[in-house]
């Protein structure tokens, strides 16, 4: 039995290491995703936002909304699921 045991300790361990290099290479799906919205991490650990990307249009609206009291914040979400509700995109 203990041959056995250190012969799955090795396995999982040769699966974690290729999954790392795969990894690395492709990066993970999370990765993927937030790159697609226009966040990337450099090699460094900076991080970027890409110019015109979703997350780049989405920060430019920041001082417009925090200027907004609580009760034009509501109207705006109402008005929102109403366009989405009539089938409109919101992107």
């Amino acid at each position: 039995m203990e041959f056995l045991e250190t012969l799955g300790d090795v396995f999982s361990s040769v699966v974690a290491w290729f999954e790392r290099i795969l990894r690395r290479f492709f990066g993970s799906a999370n990765d993927r995703r937030i790159g697609r919205m226009g966040f990337v991490r450099q090699s460094d650990e900076r991080v970027e936002v890409v110019t015109g990307s979703m997350l780049d249009r989405i920060n430019a609206l920041e001082d417009e909304i925090q200027g907004r009291s609580d009760e034009q914040l509501k109207e705006t979400a109402a008005k929102m699921r109403a366009r989405y509700a009539d089938g409109e995109s919101l992107h």
